[in-house]
């Protein structure tokens, strides 16, 4: 196993959080328009409820990040950081889910599973990840369907 000498930090892309800024604030916006119409009809609260679940997780989605370093994997998902250490990944396992065979990494330690995306993360981001973890995990944890998968799907990105 190497070493992984820089922590290698993977998040959305910056157009998409961009798209996710200004939609958040037009939500928030819509929010305190609501606020300001309960005065006259309280059916307004309901709209002011939906503005302000959409805004709080889009908020959270958009500060979602994965962190890879030598000691571990390092996932916080906006509200909570989940700490994984490379000792306690039992496997790894590539799958394609969904109508459009989204790539997905299975990542199972302590008896619970940790799913990466590259709708979330990007074709090449997720590479990234790939090529991290063959770094760190024994080779016999990765499963034959990764293997085949990896060198099938992922090669040209």
């Amino acid at each position: 196993m190497k070493r992984i000498y820089t922590t290698e930090t993977f998040e959305l892309p910056t157009w998409r959080k961009v798209g996710l800024m200004i939609t958040l604030v037009l939500c928030v916006g819509g929010c305190v328009l609501t606020i300001w119409q309960l005065q006259e009809d309280p059916v307004f609260l309901i709209a002011t409820l939906v503005f302000l679940l959409v805004s709080v997780s889009m908020y959270f989605y958009m500060h979602a990040k994965l962190e890879i370093s030598d000691e571990g994997i390092v996932f916080f998902n906006g509200m909570k950081s989940l700490h994984i250490d490379w000792n306690t990944i039992s496997s790894v396992d590539l799958k394609l889910v969904g109508k459009y065979s989204d790539p997905q990494i299975f990542i199972h330690y302590n008896n619970t599973k940790l799913s990466l995306a590259a709708s979330f993360y990007g074709k090449k981001q997720l590479k990234g990840i790939l090529d991290l973890l063959e770094m760190k995990v024994a080779p016999d944890l990765f499963t034959p369907a990764y293997q085949q998968l990896r060198t099938e799907r992922l090669q040209s990105a």
